[in-house]
């Protein structure tokens, strides 16, 4: 059995560190849906932690380049590394896209869908926070990874829901076509969750 006890812990303390500005990244972006009169004030806090996070991949991936010896394969680490770094980069991006489109009066849908991210959000931080010791948490992390894929199952079942709803009811083709894209582009970023959630299970399965 391969024991994943770092001889550089650096590397689970930064992802630790990215994961967390993933949550303050949903967690702005829930609060950001849920007041569109401080739609400029938002924006720029989430850009702020954005920027935090792309610090620490920045941080991360020095660290790698100049390490002998790693508690996981290279491989590993910079597509979790990576990975976060592109859900924190979407978080912001889907909030960005709203104000741009002028579409800072949420529908339901993507109330619930925003949710549902923050949900995601948070189990992926667990899940990263046992990387440093897989043997001991395996059957945790699986149980992690299996609730991140369910919630980006009741994700997608919003998602259709919210697009049916759109060509349903919705006359006005600007509103509709803006919509669509902020739904499809939140429905990516779930897509996002979900693929770090089959790769830490495969770092599970390689390792525990």
């Amino acid at each position: 059995m391969i024991s994943l006890k770092p001889k550089k812990p650096i590397f689970f303390e930064l992802f630790s560190q990215s994961a967390k500005y993933v949550v303050d990244g949903a967690e702005v972006l829930v609060r950001a849906v849920n007041s569109p009169y401080s739609a400029q004030e938002n924006l720029q806090d989430l850009k702020a932690i954005e920027s935090r996070g792309d610090e620490v991949t920045r941080n991360l991936l020095d660290k790698l380049d100049k390490s002998f010896s790693t508690p996981m394969d290279r491989e590993d680490i910079m597509k979790i590394a990576a990975n976060l770094d592109d859900i924190l980069d979407f978080i912001y991006a889907t909030y960005l896209k709203m104000v741009l489109y002028d579409a800072i009066n949420p529908t339901q849908t993507a109330l619930k869908m925003v949710e549902v991210i923050k949900k995601v959000a948070h189990q992926v931080y667990d899940a990263v926070k046992l990387l440093d010791n897989v043997p001991a948490h395996h059957e945790k992390l699986i149980e992690l990874c299996m609730e991140i894929n369910r919630l980006e199952s009741v994700g997608d079942e919003i998602f259709q829901e919210g697009t049916s709803y759109l060509f349903k009811n919705v006359h006005d083709p600007i509103e509709l076509i803006k919509w669509k894209e902020i739904y499809e582009h939140i429905e990516e970023l779930l897509d996002l969750c979900e693929d770090l959630g089959d790769l830490i299970k495969g770092v599970v399965l390689k390792y525990a």
